[in-house]
């Protein structure tokens, strides 16, 4: 599983655009909602170089030029490559490669720590056990049922959680 979707690459739109500050806020909400961190799990990883309110400016495009310290704090806390974020928070292509995706060691990283969360949490158990059971398009079907949902606004959903 990426972070960004197989057709995005994080140095364009696609259409030949840098991308701007606007998009290192996009890699921020992303990297924070694969891994499942909050702003102060952010602030605390990094050492408390950042606080939780910089890296919530920073995810909503609010912090237009966030300094050299700033970044790698912010990279630390996220566990991505520095280098990474000082090219997005410029608009530069990052390094000659262009296409850089999330590294093996990285992905492993997040799926194991995805799986350390979910068992944890009996209900997700079960609900991994059955979707193991399904076809590959009764799979199909759910994950697009289970996008669908969490499209919706939360203050949309009902609450089910005690």
């Amino acid at each position: 599983m990426n972070i960004f979707s197989a057709s995005e690459n994080i140095h364009g739109d696609g259409r030949g655009r840098i991308m701007s500050e606007r998009d290192l806020s996009k890699y921020v909400r992303r990297v924070m909602k694969l891994k499942g961190l909050t702003h102060k799990d952010v602030q605390r990883l990094s050492g408390g170089r950042i606080t939780d309110a910089y890296v919530a400016s920073i995810s909503i495009g609010r912090a237009g030029n966030p300094s050299a310290e700033k970044l790698k704090a912010l990279a630390d806390g996220l566990g991505v490559d520095p280098d990474l974020l000082f090219h997005l928070a410029c608009g530069m292509p990052d390094g000659l490669g262009g296409n850089r995706k999330v590294s093996p060691a990285a992905e492993l990283m997040i799926i194991l720590e995805t799986v350390q969360k979910a068992v944890a949490v009996p209900d997700i158990v079960d609900i991994l056990n059955e979707l193991l059971r399904l076809s590959p398009k009764e799979r199909a079907t759910v994950l697009k049922s289970l996008r669908g949902v969490a499209a919706k606004p939360r203050s949309r959903r009902k609450n089910t959680t005690s």
